[in-house]
């Protein structure tokens, strides 16, 4: 059971990461987008690309929030005990 746990833990860990990286690609596509905004506006560039910007945004926007609940599910597993069968 004690080995269970630290895969556990280990895996929470492991998520913890996985939401970190997920928040750094927000940041980072959010600024894009912020800077392709008036450069849109000003024809600097193309439509398309401000338009993949935002999308990119979103995506990284829906990845944050699935890394939050994927670690919330596994930290809440970690407070239930396992049961094993003799």
């Amino acid at each position: 059971m004690a080995g269970g746990r630290a895969t556990g833990h280990a895996r929470a860990a492991q998520l913890a990461a996985t939401l970190a990286r997920a928040e750094a690609n927000l940041s980072q596509a959010a600024a894009q987008a912020e800077r392709y905004k008036p450069l849109v506006e000003a024809n600097a560039i193309s439509k398309q690309d401000y338009v993949n910007a935002v999308a990119a945004q979103k995506t990284a926007q829906a990845d944050v929030a699935s890394a939050k609940a994927t670690l919330q599910t596994a930290r809440l597993n970690l407070r239930y005990p396992a049961v094993t069968a003799p």
